[in-house]
């Protein structure tokens, strides 16, 4: 999860059809309990959700087909091999993995 807690449950009322769901962890900084506390599940398995959001590129064998990921990645270091390598291989396997495509094609050219 990349919200706190608190701005969670400021998305959670700005969109209240949606549905939010926490993947448990015991390595963020915010714990389970405190999303608990805010009314939200925290799941084991969130397999079952349509879009990921997250802090770190997802690892290539957790990514999970016709799902829908956004997550913060590290595109401005210039390590643009490495990334595009990684979106790539997403594509490759027909993953959903949510990018600009012209951004891609800006990290190709440099």
């Amino acid at each position: 999860v990349v919200f706190s807690p608190e701005k969670l449950a400021e998305a959670n009322t700005q969109f209240s059809a949606a549905t939010f769901k926490v993947e448990a962890s015991d390595i963020r900084v915010f714990s389970d309990n405190a999303y608990a506390e805010k009314g939200f599940e925290v799941l084991n398995d969130v397999s079952d959700c349509d879009v990921m959001i997250g802090v770190k590129e997802v690892p290539l064998d957790h990514l999970i087909p016709n799902k829908k990921y956004f997550f913060f990645s590290h595109t401005i270091k210039k390590n643009n091999r490495t990334i595009v390598n990684y979106y790539k291989q997403c594509w490759q396997k027909t993953l959903k993995c949510t990018i600009m495509k012209s951004l891609l094609k800006i990290m190709e050219e440099d």
